[in-house]
Parts: structure tokens; sequence; C-alpha cells
């Protein structure tokens, strides 16, 4: 090191007095001239190995040194003393703040990393209601594009909960499920679990998305109602198709008498004339009832599945102008037809069901004015069509559209029309069963529901059914004419009383020999001096015995006859269960004499 001159000494003096960090002073050769107490202490005999290593960089900013374990800031400024220059080397110890900061660092960082890793939304909020902090998860829950927009907001913009957000001024805790706020608007169920620390008085609220299992959760509770309904559905409507089998049977023996007095009196008289009109309305009045069960059994138990073919331009004719008063005089009805007969597989009055209740949700969102277009064209698919309520396969399909003017549809409602009691029409107004059952029938004969909308603009609702070639062999209906039975001897069961003396004297008019019973029980004593009955026309839904032990009597005791079962609703599991014990038929009620002549024929 070279000798200090006078000068030097005074800086010597100054530093050592002044500066207590470790200080080394340089001539303008960048040899070391000074260093104080501090310096000799921490670098004893390493100065000259330490001053080239140093970051020599004036302006006023410390620069960090590095020297074996320690760590150094450093400080230079030039000094001008008389003629001489000199540089002023000031060096900080920061190593024990240092490695704090790389602990803090990477403490910080595992935070982090923990914090956006968690599969759970987490916000941290300020007691004031302030987005403190979110992690990953809560922006993409909540639907921002990152943390930093989130942390610009209020809690009263993400929780719309007014008692969760008293809660988190309280410094209080929840946990359960709340709507939360999504950055479109839109609202979402969630389960949250709200946390205030005392220290800070900071709050977490952690939160995950349980839309679908809210959703879940309310399908199953519709399903539940729909199972109850159903079973109630199906009870009523068995306990009144066995009172129509009582008014059908009245009828057929009406008519058989009238068939009677009309070979006794010729020509007719206008009395006759007359009765066979009356007798004609009754038996049309009958067919509807028989209708309207069906359309009960088909919501209760998912439907019948009765096809018949048909054309559908001469379908939609038969019942045009009742769609016309249906719309009413303010509403203009537009038909469409194909040129050419187009076919298709299904049951009449459950596809006149559909039309009806579209164009009765036409008339109501036109609100008495406007226009109702029906259009019924081909289409063909080449490739699977999917929609949100399912998918259209690749085929041939004829499409029924109807299309209005009227308020249309809101997109939040959109996916939830065909769902079973939602309505958005004023209680007392809508069931919420229209749409849902219109879904179902359409679903039974293997087709599809398309809906396009948007408020203001209307509606559109297309039907794709699976186009049909018009040779396709479907079930032909039972004639109506009387038919000559090869059976002479009939059993019939039956807990109405009223429905086996009527059909009992039916069938004695037609020269049959008929027993009757009112429950199984009875057969064993019957069975001794009426035991070559030929056919038992058996209801499988009697008080007693079940229809299964029923039907193994009537096996054991009859062992040569037909046995035809019947009932208010014919299940498929009914029919296999049957089948399985012996069954050789089954009759809907309310049944014909004609129907149950076809099993004495064959």
């Amino acid at each position: 090191m070279p000798k200090m001159t006078e000068a030097d000494a005074r800086i010597e003096y100054l530093v050592a007095r002044h500066l207590p960090e470790p200080v080394l002073v340089l001539d303008d050769q960048k040899a070391l001239v000074f260093a104080n107490g501090r310096a000799k202490e921490l670098f004893s005999g390493q100065l000259e190995e330490i001053v080239p290593t140093l970051p020599l960089w004036t302006g006023g900013r410390y620069r960090r040194f590095f020297w074996k374990r320690r760590v150094f800031e450093t400080l230079c400024e030039e000094v001008r003393h008389q003629s001489s220059l000199y540089l002023i080397v000031i060096l900080r110890d920061i190593t024990a703040s240092y490695h704090l900061q790389s602990f803090l660092s990477d403490s910080e960082s595992h935070y982090r990393e923990l914090f956006n890793s968690v599969p759970v939304g987490l916000l941290l909020l300020s007691p004031e209601g302030q987005v403190k902090d979110a992690n990953e998860t809560a922006v993409g829950l909540l639907g921002y594009r990152s943390s930093w927009k989130l942390k610009r907001l209020s809690v009263e913009q993400v929780v719309p909960d007014l008692k969760l957000r008293n809660l988190l001024r309280e410094g209080g805790s929840f946990e359960g499920r709340v709507q939360l706020r999504r950055a479109d608007g839109a609202t979402f169920w969630a389960y949250v679990k709200l946390i205030c620390s005392s220290v800070g008085r900071r709050c977490l609220l952690a939160f995950m998305d349980v839309s679908q299992l809210v959703a879940a959760e309310e399908r199953l509770q519709v399903a539940q109602r729909l199972e109850t309904l159903g079973r109630l559905a199906a009870g009523v409507a068995h306990d009144f198709n066995n009172v129509l089998t009582i008014f059908a049977s009245g009828l057929e023996f009406l008519k058989l008498r009238y068939l009677q007095a009309k070979e006794e009196c010729r020509p007719p008289s206008s009395s006759l004339l007359e009765m066979a009109g009356i007798l004609e309305k009754m038996d049309q009045g009958l067919d509807r009832a028989r209708s309207l069960t069906d359309r009960i059994l088909f919501f209760a138990r998912g439907g019948l599945k009765k096809k018949e073919l048909i054309e559908v331009g001469e379908f939609v004719r038969r019942f045009t102008d009742i769609s016309r008063a249906l719309l009413g005089p303010g509403v203009a009805f537009h038909l469409e037809l194909p040129e050419g007969p187009l076919y298709i597989l299904a049951d009449p009055s459950s596809l006149e069901h559909v039309f009806y209740n579209l164009l009765t949700n036409a008339r109501d969102a036109l609100g008495g004015e406007g226009e109702v277009r029906l259009r019924i064209y081909r289409q063909y698919l080449a490739t699977d069509k999917r929609l949100p309520w399912g998918e259209i396969p690749a085929g041939g399909y004829v499409v029924f559209e109807v299309t209005d003017n009227g308020c249309g549809i809101a997109a939040e409602d959109l996916p939830h029309i065909f769902e079973p009691f939602y309505t958005t029409k004023e209680p007392g107004k809508g069931t919420g069963l229209g749409l849902a059952t219109v879904f179902q029938i359409v679903r039974t004969f293997d087709g599809q529901i398309e809906v396009e909308s948007a408020p203001g603009k209307g509606a559109t609702f297309r039907i794709y059914l699976p186009e049909a070639s018009g040779r396709e062999k479907v079930p032909e209906a039972s004639s109506k004419k009387t038919v000559s039975p090869r059976i002479r001897k009939v059993l019939i069961i039956d807990d109405e009383e009223s429905l086996l003396e009527l059909m009992a004297q039916s069938l004695k008019d037609l020269g049959l020999e008929v027993q009757v019973a009112s429950k199984c029980e009875a057969l064993s004593r019957l069975a001794s001096r009426f035991g070559d009955v030929e056919l038992v026309v058996m209801d499988y839904y009697m008080p007693g015995l079940s229809g299964k032990d029923c039907l193994r009597e009537i096996r054991r005791l009859f062992p040569r006859a037909k046995v035809v079962v019947s009932s208010g609703y014919l299940s498929e599991e009914l029919k296999e269960e049957a089948q399985a014990l012996g069954a050789s038929g089954f009759l809907r009620k309310p049944y014909r004499l004609h129907e149950l002549l076809q099993f004495m024929a064959t």
C-alpha cells in the first residue's frame, strides 16, 4: 500500500470517524491507498486480493459483491482532493438480509405454486370487502382473464348474497351453498367456506362450482315427483279404464240388441235409425275416452309405443281447421305441405298432442296477434347432428317445422324448456308438463327436437321423425266386424261385477257358454263343473291373489284353456311376466266385444 500524504491522512481521519462501514480508498490507478478499521477487520490480509474484484461503478448506485460466503453492496464515489483524484468504495455487509430475502422469495414462490395448484377457488379478502388476491382456479371459475382484474373488484361484484357479505364484514365464518357472480354477470351455485383471521383481519373464501350437482339434485327431485305422479296417473288410468270397460261392454250389448231389432224390423223404423246414430256417437266418445287414458299412461310410464303408418300430408290436413280455431282470429296460420306423399311410423293421437301443444305455445307467445307457420318437408342428414338434448343419427327424416314471430325464448330458459315442471308462464297458466310430454312422445318414436329462438325474434321448433317407405309392416287394426267364434266355453274373471254381467250376457246372446268369477279364490269350485273351459279372460290386477298367483292357479285348474290377460295398463314387464307363465294374449281395457271374439276365432 503506497505511503499516504498529509492530505491522505486527513481523508483517513474523516472516513474513519464518520463511516462505520468498511471503506476503501483507491487512487486514480485503482491502487489501494487506504482501508479503515472495519475494512481491515473484515478483510485482514486479503485486501490486496479484494480490490481487483470490486465492482467499481460510480453514479450513486449500490452494486452487489460476493466474497467467499459473504455478500456485500458497494457504493463508489469519486473525490478530488487538491490535485489528486480518489475513488472511495463503501461496502455494506448484507449477508443476513440476502439470505433472508432468498428464503422469503422461495417461500413466496412455494406459496404461490401451492395457492394456484389448489383445485378450489380461493379469494383473499379484506374486512372492507376488497379482493386482495385470487388463485388461478378462482380466476377460471369466475370467468376472468387474470387475477389482477379480480383484485380491482369489491366483494359485492362477486358475492351477491347479502348474508355472506355481512359475515365477511363481521369477521364471522360460513359454510354452505350460495350463488356467486361470474365476470359476464351470470350466477352459479357454489359450495363456499369463509374463514376469517383475527390477525390482520383477513378472510379467505374457498369455493367450488356445484352447479352440476345442484342440477342433478333438481333432476332427481323432478324424477321422484314424476315417479310419484306416474304411479298416481297409472292408478287413475287403470281404474278409469276398468270403468270404461263397463261402458264398452254395455255399448256392445246395446249394439247386439240393435242388430236383433234391425233384423226383426224391416225396413228399420226412424227410432232404430236414430238409435244407430246415438250408438255411433257413443262409440266415438268411448274411443276419445280411451285415447285420453292412453295419453295419461303415456306420460306416466313413458308411452305405449303404438305405431301406425301415417301419410303426413293427409294427417295434417285433418286438423287444419282445428288448428286455425285454436290459434284464434288474430293469428295467421300458414301451412306448407310436401308435393308428394311422406310417411312416418307413429301414434296418430300422440302426434296430434305434439302439434296442438306446439301451436298452443306459439299462440301464447304471440299474445293473440301474429303469424304461425307449419312447414313439412323431407331432409336427409349425411352425418349425425348434435343437439343440446341429444343427437340425430344420419339418415332420412320427415321434418315438422313450427315457427312463430312472437316474443321468443330467453337464452337462460332455452336449455330447460323440456324439463318437467319448468315453465315461464304466470302461476295458474302453465304446468311445465307440455313440452316435457312433447319431448317424451317424439323420443318414443325415435325422433328428436331442434329449437331456435331469441328474445323478440320468435321461435322455431323442428321435429325430426324417421321417414318410412310406405311399405313397412305395422300392426293391423282389429276389425270391428263381429266374427264367428270357434271357442264355445268362456270363463271371465274380473272384480267389476257390472262388467261381468254385461259381458256374460253379450257372449250368451252369441250362443256361448259363459261362467264368471269375481276373484281367483273361487276357481276351484268352478273347475269341477266347468273344467273343459276353452278360454279364460282374467284381469291381472284384482284384490286377493296376485296376478302371477292367479295365472298359475288357472294353468293348474284349466291346463288346456287359452288364457287372455286384461288390464287397464299393459306394460312390457306385465306382458313378459304373464307370457312366461303361459298367457296366450292380452286385452287392454277398455276392450270391445269384437276384440275378445278375435281370440275366440283363432
